[in-house]
């Protein structure tokens, strides 16, 4: 109001005969000091008419000049005298003083705390980035490091995003959780990082390839509870140092996490497949272990770091097939997951969305067991049937491309691999039998090349070594029996008395070691020359 007022008087004093803004022939008699009212010069008539709201806060253009105000407006003006109004403003700057220091000191608080955090995320950025260098340096020889390097910084930067947006917890004293977690996670992911590296170089630099006729026992170990692993059911967590191992007890499937460095379990889920687990799959670009079992159920658990603890958390479940499922492969290039077992048709699943995205027809033939065997340069997918065949189909356009006789009608084909590097395809076929077939991969068409004759009747696992010269061959015994390639020699590996059912190798890739799961107890054995 008291502005008001002040804008009356100046512009009365510059243009006293103010004509009325509606009334043209009439003159301004009346000022309206209403805070929100937009016309206040008035004129008689407008005066009469103006809001009624506002009839108490009109001033004569007269009282205006002679200072004659009424008793309201005339204590507005006194209690803004100039003494009232500079002491007013003293307090107002030494209150806006004081709270620009009180700020400063916070701000200058925040940035000591946040640069003390950033600086040991430079800190520890910069040794990472030193590693990564070295990994990539050797992404051509050993593509499996520069897969480590990649999955630890994918964490490195959530955790470090996580920082980000918890800015109330940034003091000196109370460090936040994700900075306790990231301190943790880098401690303990160096620590994985550093075992798996050296011994790759080691083994890289040094030329050195596993010899499977000299295997012989380096340790065992036991799951307290197994009662024993299916076919296919452990896989090597590499980067985390972690053999990953499915297992029955009391007729169900249980999950198990047991560290290699710190010879432990780290993790377990019990009972996560109502009947028992046969094929456990490694996910590195996802963090992801997938399992299937004969409950007709595929199911994904994310595994996590936190405060240091591994963690398994599950994911999703799978569901679609109809009967038992056998084999599980994820093909990288293609961030598919496939399935098969024994009803007819292979299966391909989003492992983001955890949905089915297709399935590639078998034309009814069913009954495949053992594993899925991959070309990548052909992107053929294969898979052995019981009604004698192999048959590859190519991943994306969904058809038939090759067709393997096996020679054996009515038997599992099972074991099933393909050779890269040798560009051979390998799969247990019949009793004791075990066949070998070079691969044309510009003709797409397959020769056979090589019989090996075991001394079990069930081979079940196949697994080769580095340079693919050799295979281990599972058993339905105490033994695994290792064949070279080139020499077409088979020899017999006695793992008695810790072993009665070998199943479920696994090549750790790395270490230089292989492990040997029991089929009918809790008992694992590793395996190195």
């Amino acid at each position: 109001m008291i502005e008001r007022l002040f804008d009356s008087m100046f512009c009365l004093a510059k243009y006293p005969d103010i004509p009325c803004q509606r009334h043209k022939q009439c003159t301004v008699t009346y000022f309206c000091l209403h805070s929100h009212c937009q016309e206040p010069f008035l004129c008689g008539s407008c005066k009469d008419c103006h809001n009624p709201s506002h009839k108490n806060n009109f001033v004569s253009v007269k009282e205006i000049f002679q200072g004659n105000l009424n008793k309201r407006v005339t204590k507005i003006l006194s209690d803004y005298s100039i003494e009232s109004i500079e002491k007013s403003r003293e307090q107002v700057i030494d209150t806006l003083n004081t709270l620009r220091e009180e700020f400063n000191r916070n701000i200058q608080e925040v940035i000591k705390n946040t640069n003390r955090y950033f600086d040991y995320f430079t800190i520890k950025s910069q040794r990472m980035s030193r590693d990564k260098e070295e990994f990539d340096s050797l992404c051509n020889i050993a593509p499996k490091i520069h897969h480590i390097s990649t999955n630890s910084y994918r964490r490195l930067i959530e955790l470090y995003n996580k920082l980000s947006v918890d800015c109330d917890d940034l003091n000196g004293d109370h460090p936040s959780n994700a900075v306790k977690e990231l301190m943790n996670e880098t401690k303990y992911m160096k620590e994985q990082l550093n075992s798996v590296y050296f011994n790759e170089l080691k083994e890289i630099f040094q030329k050195k390839v596993v010899d499977y006729n000299k295997l012989k026992i380096d340790y065992c170990f036991k799951i307290p509870g197994s009662q024993g692993v299916g076919l296919d059911a452990s896989a090597y967590m590499n980067g985390w140092n972690i053999l990953a191992v499915g297992y029955k007890e009391d007729g169900k499937g249980s999950l198990a996490l047991w560290d290699l460095k710190r010879h432990k379990i780290v993790a377990t889920l019990k009972d996560i497949h109502t009947k028992v687990i046969i094929h456990v799959v490694w996910v590195p670009s996802k963090s992801l272990l997938v399992t299937c079992a004969h409950d007709t159920l595929i199911k994904a658990f994310r595994v996590r770091l936190v405060e240091g603890n591994v963690k398994l958390e599950h994911r999703g479940t799978l569901r679609g097939h109809t009967d038992w499922i056998r084999c599980l492969s994820f093909i990288e290039d293609e961030q598919l997951l496939v399935s098969a077992g024994t009803a007819p048709n292979l299966k391909l699943w989003d492992l983001d969305k955890m949905k089915r995205l297709s399935i590639i027809n078998t034309s009814n033939d069913g009954e495949l067991d053992g594993s899925l065997a991959y070309i990548p340069n052909k992107k053929l997918i294969g898979a052995g049937f019981k009604t004698g065949y192999i048959r590859f189909y190519h991943i994306t356009k969904r058809n038939l491309v090759t067709v393997i006789p096996t020679g054996y009608t009515n038997y599992y084909c099972s074991g099933l691999q393909y050779l890269p590097k040798r560009k051979l395809i390998v799969a247990h076929v019949y009793y004791k039998t075990t066949k070998i077939w070079s691969f044309d991969e510009n003709k797409n068409v397959a020769k056979e090349k090589d019989v090996i004759i075991s001394e079990s009747n069930v081979t079940g696992c196949i697994i080769p070594n580095e340079d693919e010269s050799q295979l281990l061959l599972t058993s339905v015994s105490s033994y695994v029996e290792a064949y070279d390639i080139n020499r077409k020699k088979i020899k017999n590996i006695s793992l008695s008395p810790h072993i009665s059912k070998t199943k479920s190798p696994v090549y750790l890739s790395g270490l230089g070691k292989i492990s040997i799961c029991d089929l009918t107890s809790e008992n694992i054995c590793l395996l190195k020359n």
